[in-house]
């Protein structure tokens, strides 16, 4: 199994391949590759409104692109790991339900104790409700 923030182009580059031949998928505790800015909110409030938004635009563009360049790349250097001697491997149904239960219950579990991640799940919620089933039974 990989370790955890291992993408498949880092486990061929690094050699990691040649000591965990094992790469399993799907890898749910890397929902995505991406950037985080912060900023002092003190501070941007301070900017003049257009370059609040030129900041708020310029992270969603460089968030979406660096998405679209991992999406992108990442079949490709799947190929390479196989080539290079990994074996691929899914994880069972079995694994993946107790995932999506853990995860479900560690959500219901911080949204209870704090508004915010509730606030900022409730359309992440939403949305899963009405697309996983569907997902998951094409399982």
């Amino acid at each position: 199994m990989r370790p955890s923030g291992l993408d498949p182009m880092m486990m061929k580059s690094s050699g990691f391949v040649k000591i965990a031949p094992y790469y399993c998928s799907p890898g749910w505790w890397e929902g995505c590759a991406n950037g985080f800015l912060y900023i002092n909110s003190a501070k941007r409030a301070e900017l003049p409104k257009t370059y609040q938004q030129m900041v708020t635009t310029i992270a969603g563009h460089v968030a979406a692109d660096l998405i679209a360049k991992y999406d992108g790349r990442n079949p490709p250097a799947i190929k390479r790991l196989a080539a290079a001697g990994a074996r691929l491997r899914p994880f069972s149904l079995a694994i993946l339900e107790a995932c999506y239960k853990a995860s479900q219950d560690l959500f219901a579990d911080v949204s209870a104790k704090n508004a915010v991640f509730k606030t900022s799940m409730s359309p992440c919620s939403a949305s899963a409700t009405t697309s996983t089933p569907g997902i998951r039974s094409a399982r």
